[in-house]
């Protein structure tokens, strides 16, 4: 029946609006599941326009808002038209179980210190630096990338704080590890793995990541 809605147990429903985003997280555009048979799904543009082209094998995000949660499942194309896009291999990946793996983009400004080198020797004084401003670029339950002038080398870990992921509310503290290290053009860019974050203040922070979430979808229906 056609205004019948169909679930399965990976919790689409036929009709359901999801943000499709590719591997850095940024949302490309809104799709409407028009068919899914628990295996695969048909998705269409939500605007009504044609969809992008896509090459098959290409894997993509797909996040559904749904009874106040955000899912977040993972396909690949295996099928496309100018009007429509087929993905398999459909898997639920949630947040809360695989936390490392889902980024939100922000611009936060926080304080950085390095509190150990990678050049320490054991029984040493942690080789401290000065506290400066960085900015924090994106975020997840598992690490963080920022950006600041100061250099840093793989493996010194740091400690970041003041950080106001959501305006007005506490900040963030995280003890972190440099897992990456890359030059830009006008800063320092240094991907963070946290160290030892306690569960009550991860869960914190992934409750904040999705109300930037919601926000973020609030502003993409409002275009």
């Amino acid at each position: 029946m056609a205004d019948e809605v169909l679930t399965y147990g990976l919790n689409v429903e036929v009709g359901m609006l999801l943000e499709v985003l590719n591997s850095s997280n940024e949302i490309l555009f809104r799709a409407r599941v028009e068919e899914f048979n628990g295996d695969s799904m048909k998705i269409v543009n939500e605007s009504g326009g044609p969809m992008p082209v896509v090459m098959y094998n290409t894997e993509f995000k797909l996040r559904g808002h749904t009874n106040n949660q955000t899912t977040i499942y993972h396909g690949t194309v295996c099928g496309s038209t100018e009007t429509m896009w087929k993905l398999d291999q459909i898997t639920n990946w949630s947040t809360w179980e695989r936390r490392e793996f889902f980024r939100q983009n922000i611009s936060v400004e926080a304080l950085v210190q390095r509190v150990k080198s990678v050049h320490d020797k054991e029984g040493d004084t942690p080789l401290r630096g000065p506290t400066v401003k960085c900015k924090l670029l994106d975020v997840s339950g598992g690490g963080v990338l920022l950006g600041c002038d100061q250099k840093y080398e793989w493996g010194d870990e740091l400690r970041v704080g003041h950080a106001e992921i959501i305006p007005g509310s506490e900040p963030f503290s995280f003890h972190c590890t440099v897992r990456r290290a890359q030059e830009a053009r006008y800063t320092n860019l240094y991907g963070c793995q946290f160290l030892n974050i306690n569960p009550a203040e991860q869960d914190r922070l992934i409750r904040a990541i999705f109300v930037l979430q919601r926000e973020e979808a609030k502003r993409l229906r409002g275009r």
